[in-house]
């Protein structure tokens, strides 16, 4: 036997399914819920929903990587704070700190990947291939850096200059000895 109830609530009693469609009211919902659990033995151990307690559903997607890890993999925030204040004050030594991200070669994107590596051979981020997001996070969220262009795009070069591995010798050597000269 079929139900059929205003505002397109069905109650499908052969195959015990309830289908409610559209703006059900609470007393129609309540009549609806009654006639569909009359004949159920089960009902008696039902429990009902408080569903005013939402909760967000966890983001969609794998959690997004830090370029500064601790050593469960989670951001370590002491390290980030210092390497960001390091990389802003080493900009503003060298008259670049105004500048914005951008996909263009320059004094600025050359020091990116120049510190990347510096960090990498300190054992500072992950070995291997250069998460461009993360990198790109640190720079807008840490050091806030302004972009031209968008997050992925810088991202995506980003990553691609720090694996094509070219460095300007002077800026590589500017960022280590400046790095060498805060830790003694």
């Amino acid at each position: 036997m079929n139900a059929y109830y205003g505002d397109g609530a069905v109650h499908n009693d052969h195959h015990k399914e309830l289908t409610i469609g559209g703006n059900v009211s609470a007393d129609a919902l309540e009549q609806i819920m009654a006639k569909y659990f009359a004949d159920d033995m089960d009902s008696a151990r039902c429990k009902t929903v408080d569903d005013t307690k939402k909760s967000t559903p966890p983001a969609a997607g794998r959690t997004a990587e830090v370029l500064f890890p601790d050593k469960n993999g989670e951001k370590d925030v002491n390290l980030t704070r210092r390497m960001a204040d390091d990389f802003v004050n080493y900009l503003k030594l060298h008259h670049i700190s105004k500048e914005q991200l951008s996909t263009s070669d320059g004094l600025l994107n050359q020091s990116v990947v120049a510190f990347f590596r510096y960090w990498g051979s300190q054992g500072y981020v992950y070995p291997g291939t250069p998460n461009g997001a993360s990198i790109t996070r640190f720079l807008k969220e840490d050091c806030q850096l302004e972009m031209k262009v968008t997050t992925k795009s810088y991202g995506d070069y980003i990553r691609r200059k720090i694996i094509a591995g070219h460095i300007d010798v002077d800026v590589g050597v500017s960022v280590e000895d400046y790095m060498k000269s805060l830790e003694g």
